[in-house]
């Protein structure tokens, strides 16, 4: 089945990776190499998992441990009984869908901030299971009462069950030498399927029925929706495909180990959801996607990478409470009226300049924008006077204080820059000189916006 299966399916992934061949090589000159592009996708995956559960009104973080199961699952299928990676995939998202089913009956009963709390035990006591598995298996193999159940099992995970010591999940070390199924063109392909699913949930009638639960639960199951089966199957789902996700992580890193599923990563795939947006499918998708990015552009920060990307965070959740996706909802740039759409213009245009202010453009050689210390503290000095003046800057007759002065700003940086580019005194054009003219474009527009119509 196999053996049919991925021949129907390589012609769909050899013209995949045609396709993403000249992509990944312009990605790797901005420094995101393609197993970077790799963890984008699998974190975007990882932002759907928890979609689906907080799409349902459900504030579960248990997908961490659904990761680390679908992860050790498909490391010891390849390791040990050489499953091929549709093998692999296929029982990871399986087992992680079965553990699912009776802890979600118990635990979903739970809300809130409750619920949050019983998940993370929840994570921590797989992460625990895994870190002691070996020895747990040597016990139940030789109980008298258990051994008659746990030698069938164990017999699928390792070969020689009366071995004196298992060595299965290898406690703390972890499992080494995987082998490297996983490609970019796989990643895609899934993530383009998981799209289509998503699109299709929304506009079905299970997606109208989590709708409205997360909306209001007891209003939901008093017109008739079975509110129980509904979240159960959410986050069956969503288990799955951070069960898919860990499959693919294993796959593509050779080495996994327990502690890289604790409470952090749990957090961290929370982060993916909140920061794309929840409006959305694809805001998990984006966010992912944006926020395994981030550090990688920013490598060459160093020790300020950290910083930096916590001030990007921080500005895209007070001015984008919505998250990224609220940028392409029309009603966002509407709402308010021409003036607070040329404040919401302004202020986009002020975040690009601020992001690609610590990126290097080559003047001769010197820098201008560049890393030093010096030139970071007094660019994002600026940056931040900037946003403080157009977020509190009221209406007046003549479109507030900043209308020429913007205008004035932005048109002179777009002309600098294309003048310095034309002259050949940047020597290179990287994604971020072309992201500052965006930046600084955006400037001038907010403030020609802004100026009253009748005096243009």
């Amino acid at each position: 089945m196999w053996g049919l299966l991925d021949s129907l399916l390589q012609p769909i992934l050899d013209l995949a990776t045609q396709l993403l061949e000249p992509l990944l090589e312009r990605l790797a000159t901005v420094g995101l190499s393609e197993p970077v592009v790799q963890f984008m996708l699998m974190n975007a995956i990882l932002g759907v998992s928890i979609y689906l559960t907080l799409n349902c009104g459900m504030f579960s973080l248990a997908n961490a441990g659904f990761m680390a199961i679908g992860a050790y699952v498909g490391a010891i299928l390849t390791t040990q009984h050489g499953a091929t990676l549709g093998e692999a995939l296929l029982y990871g998202m399986l087992v992680a869908g079965i553990i699912a089913i009776p802890v979600g009956l118990p635990v979903l009963r739970l809300r809130n901030i409750y619920l949050a709390i019983a998940t993370i035990g929840f994570g921590e006591i797989v992460r625990l299971i895994i870190l002691h598995f070996d020895t747990l298996a040597v016990e139940f193999r030789d109980s008298k009462i258990f051994g008659p159940i746990a030698r069938p099992i164990l017999k699928l995970m390792v070969e020689d069950v009366d071995a004196r010591r298992l060595e299965i999940t290898l406690g703390a070390r972890g499992i080494t030498r995987i082998p490297v199924y996983t490609e970019t063109a796989h990643l895609v392909v899934f993530l383009l399927v998981l799209s289509y699913f998503l699109y299709r949930l929304h506009h079905s009638r299970m997606g109208r029925a989590m709708a409205a639960i997360r909306q209001d639960e007891r209003v939901a199951a008093s017109q008739g929706i079975n509110v129980v089966y509904y979240k159960n199957v959410a986050f069956v789902m969503g288990a799955m495909l951070a069960g898919a996700a860990g499959v693919f992580n294993a796959l593509a890193t050779r080495t996994i180990e327990p502690k890289a599923y604790g409470f952090d990563k749990a957090v961290d795939i929370l982060a993916y959801a909140v920061l794309g947006g929840l409006g959305n499918w694809l805001g998990p998708i984006l966010g992912g996607l944006t926020l395994t990015a981030i550090p990688e552009l920013l490598r060459e920060l160093r020790e300020y990478s950290g910083v930096v990307t916590g001030v990007i965070l921080l500005l895209i959740i007070v001015y984008l409470p919505g998250g990224l996706t609220s940028l392409m909802i029309p009603s966002f740039w509407r709402n308010g009226g021409r003036y607070e759409f040329a404040k919401r213009v302004t202020t986009a245009g002020v975040v690009l300049v601020g992001l690609v202010n610590v990126l290097p453009y080559q003047i001769d050689n010197g820098r201008i924008l560049g890393y030093e210390f010096w030139g970071l503290i007094i660019g994002n000095m600026v940056i931040v006077g900037l946003l403080l003046w157009v977020r509190y800057t009221r209406q007046r007759q003549n479109g507030g204080h900043f209308s020429l002065p913007l205008m004035g700003v932005g048109i002179t940086g777009v002309v600098l820059f294309i003048a310095l580019a034309l002259v050949g005194k940047i020597d290179h054009l990287a994604v971020g000189y072309y992201v500052h003219l965006i930046g600084m474009a955006l400037v001038g527009l907010g403030g020609w916006i802004s100026y009253p119509a009748e005096e243009r």
